[in-house]
């Protein structure tokens, strides 16, 4: 079973199929506390090899304090296998518009964005370094037009820091995936990190240990825990949840 939803979420988070996209939970509900977009690091959450919910208990169900008045659910709009310019598409659609979801949006994209640019920095490049930031500013210009969408259309928006992928891996690629990561993390820092009233940064421990990991880029249900750990103080300093 657990081999199964590996290769299922591989397949998705490297090969999605265009236009079959489909988040879980479509039309917010009067019940949501916020919306959380992103990709598969957002859609997938699994216990024991069942996909679960982020306000499971053992998740941020764990920190849920009396600030969100009542409000119990997370509308999980994460898309396996998208990217920004998956998003900039979807919140243009009639299926993916702002409307469809809360007022309060928890925000990580680029992370696939980074997989299918990392060649053009990945190993001995006599340009590396300026083919890095070439790419990394063009996925930060893109997440600063999806915030940009969002905010017009009177969103409050946390943005989620990226976390590196398993440390187990050490190779050229792994490599490369690192330090795009790392890259997007500073463009995003440098953008968002005033203090602002509609927008603010969840700062992520950037490395999560290899044992917290399922594959090379999901984390397990350990990793979530301390993933849903980390985002809540953001939550909570917002009195979201």
């Amino acid at each position: 079973m657990r081999l199964i939803l590996f290769l299922l979420i591989l397949a998705n988070s490297i090969y999605p199929q265009e236009r079959k996209f489909l988040f879980r939970d479509k039309v917010v509900q009067s019940s949501d506390a916020f919306t959380m977009l992103g990709d598969s690091r957002t859609q997938y959450v699994f216990q024991f090899g069942i996909e679960v919910d982020w306000e499971n208990s053992e998740f941020l169900g764990k920190y849920k304090t009396s600030c969100s008045d009542g409000k119990t659910g997370i509308q999980n709009a994460g898309v396996a296998g998208s990217t920004t310019e998956h998003w900039l598409e979807f919140l243009k659609s009639e299926q993916y518009k702002p409307e469809e979801f809360h007022e309060n949006i928890v925000l990580m994209i680029g992370g696939n964005d980074i997989q299918r640019y990392a060649y053009k920095w990945k190993g001995f490049r006599i340009n590396r370094t300026e083919s890095l930031n070439e790419a990394i500013d063009e996925i930060h210009a893109r997440v600063v037009k999806i915030v940009n969408i969002l905010r017009q259309s009177n969103k409050k928006i946390i943005i989620q820091t990226h976390f590196r992928v398993n440390p187990r891996y050490v190779d050229a690629h792994t490599k490369a995936l690192n330090e795009g990561l790392d890259a997007l993390n500073i463009r995003l820092v440098t953008t968002y990190a005033k203090e602002n009233t509609d927008i603010s940064l969840a700062y992520l421990t950037p490395d999560f240990p290899a044992p917290l990991y399922l594959d090379l880029v999901h984390l397990n249900p350990f990793g979530y825990q301390l993933h849903s750990y980390f985002l809540s103080r953001e939550l909570q300093r917002r009195c979201w949840w």
